[in-house]
């Protein structure tokens, strides 16, 4: 049973909006998805705990989370959000009715590249195997569909990027009423994705810096030339930003909004939370 909290608007919450290199106020890039009244984080960084309590939500609302590839910035907090339930669920701290470590169930999709990585990271803090343990399954998938079971409503679909000789999935979400949420992870601008983030209520992407070169990642140049290739969508916001110089961030954002005419550029904070239709 999934906690119930009060219903709100559909919406993300940006955890954190920094590249592998973090500064005060902007930690690895993460996302905690609200949809359909349910909890999903992308990615672990940071102290999953207090960010998904920064979100309003809890740790045992979570019975899906995403990992988009294994780079330690976007794996790193796992271990502790694993730690973090067990101890919940093993002292029966807080619990709703009904749940406890016999019916408490996590799906973690990831790549199929990834999944033996992350099989090997919570086997060396010592979490497979361990008895009582709650039932967490990781789930290998190829691009392409998949429902998104704990949000009734909701698709999703797995896009290859282009990370370099790192496998990595973007997400792309649609909604009941027609709602498109586009998240490339670490991912250079690609063609493939961003057809599908044309016209989509808000896309999330990888944009470090203004310019080049930056191989495996997007620049805010590259990107306009990518969404320009496919029609803008309607709001854009640039994460994985660099922490240096001060400046890059707005400079990033001035580039896209010039680029990128009737689209929304939103500068991002870490846990700045965005309606998924504005």
């Amino acid at each position: 049973m999934v906690s119930e909290r009060p219903s709100r608007r559909d919406r993300v919450v940006l955890s954190g909006t920094g590249s592998a290199l973090t500064a005060p106020g902007r930690t690895n890039t993460a996302l905690v998805l609200e949809l359909a009244g349910r909890t999903i984080p992308v990615d672990f960084s940071g102290t999953p705990a207090v960010r998904l309590a920064e979100a309003g939500a809890d740790l045992l609302d979570v019975r899906t989370a995403i990992l988009t590839h294994h780079h330690v910035d976007h794996v790193y907090g796992l271990p502790s959000f694993v730690q973090e339930t067990w101890v919940r669920l093993l002292k029966g701290i807080d619990l709703a009715p009904g749940v406890s470590m016999e019916t408490h169930r996590v799906d973690l999709l990831t790549t199929e590249a990834a999944a033996d990585h992350v099989r090997r990271l919570l086997e060396v803090v010592g979490f497979l195997g361990r008895e009582p343990m709650f039932d967490l399954r990781i789930l290998g998938l190829p691009p392409g569909p998949c429902p998104l079971d704990p949000a009734p409503g909701w698709t999703l679909d797995f896009v290859a990027g282009d990370h370099g000789d790192m496998p990595v999935h973007g997400l792309v979400l649609d909604g009941p009423r027609g709602e498109r949420v586009v998240y490339s992870g670490d991912s250079e601008a690609t063609d493939d994705l961003l057809a599908r983030a044309a016209g989509a209520d808000l896309l999330v992407h990888d944009c470090q810096v203004e310019e080049g070169p930056m191989p495996g990642h997007a620049t805010a140049e590259q990107l306009v030339d990518a969404i320009g290739r496919h029609g803008v969508p309607k709001r854009l916001v640039p994460v994985h930003l660099a922490p240096s110089p001060a400046d890059e961030a707005e400079r990033v954002a001035a580039t896209l909004r010039a680029g990128l005419p009737g689209c929304e550029v939103v500068l991002p904070t870490d846990g700045m939370a965005l309606p998924v239709r504005a």
